[in-house]
């Protein structure tokens, strides 16, 4: 059998941010840069895999200051059971 300790979702802030890259970008709805999408893709992974495997750590590798990576969804949180320090690892 094999099975998995942990996930490691690679680049959030590419899926997080609409201007992350140099490339040109649009606004979302609102005018910011926040990409909806994106948000709501992470905090649905992570509840499925939360539900099906709850013992598997969730962990962003994240480097942005963005708020509530690890926070609960209920609060708009992300959902994350780790951010993974970007200016440790190396």
């Amino acid at each position: 059998f094999y099975h998995l300790d942990g996930i490691r979702v690679d680049a959030v802030s590419n899926i997080l941010y609409l201007d992350y890259d140099n490339a040109p970008w649009t606004p979302n709805k609102d005018g910011g840069n926040l990409n909806y999408e994106g948000y709501y893709f992470l905090q649905r992974l992570n509840t499925v895999i939360k539900l099906a495997h709850p013992d598997v750590m969730m962990i962003a590798e994240e480097s942005s200051s963005a708020t509530k990576i690890t926070g609960p969804k209920e609060i708009g949180g992300l959902g994350f059971d780790y951010k993974w320090n970007m200016g440790w690892m190396n």
